[in-house]
């Protein structure tokens, strides 16, 4: 923002509303994209609890969340969240390469 002011207007309406929609987190984010060996050897370095299958990169956060790194030819990100909104179950949202889906079931 180029002011406080505007700042301050701005955030009076950019209040996150995924708690009133039942979004409760995200389980899962898959990134996908050509991965080099220096991008694997940084994100070795970067996370501590992650193995490697088939062309993926799977990195466990929490007990029930994890970061997927996968070897494509196509470059875009998955977004997975836990919600409980019957309303908002199996909706997804696209920006360009970014795809935000929601899901009851855990297990994604």
């Amino acid at each position: 923002m180029k002011d406080d002011k505007s700042r301050a207007f701005m955030e009076q309406y950019m209040v996150p509303n995924s708690t009133d929609n039942k979004i409760n987190g995200i389980k899962t984010i898959i990134i996908k994209g050509r991965l080099t060996a220096s991008d694997k050897r940084k994100i070795k370095n970067i996370f501590e609890d992650i193995y490697e299958k088939d062309n993926e990169i799977i990195i466990k956060l929490t007990k029930d969340q994890k970061i997927i790194f996968k070897d494509s030819n196509d470059y875009r990100a998955d977004v997975f969240t836990y919600c409980e909104s019957d309303e908002l179950k199996l909706k997804e949202i696209i920006i360009e390469n970014l795809t935000i889906s929601n899901f009851m079931d855990k297990s994604v």
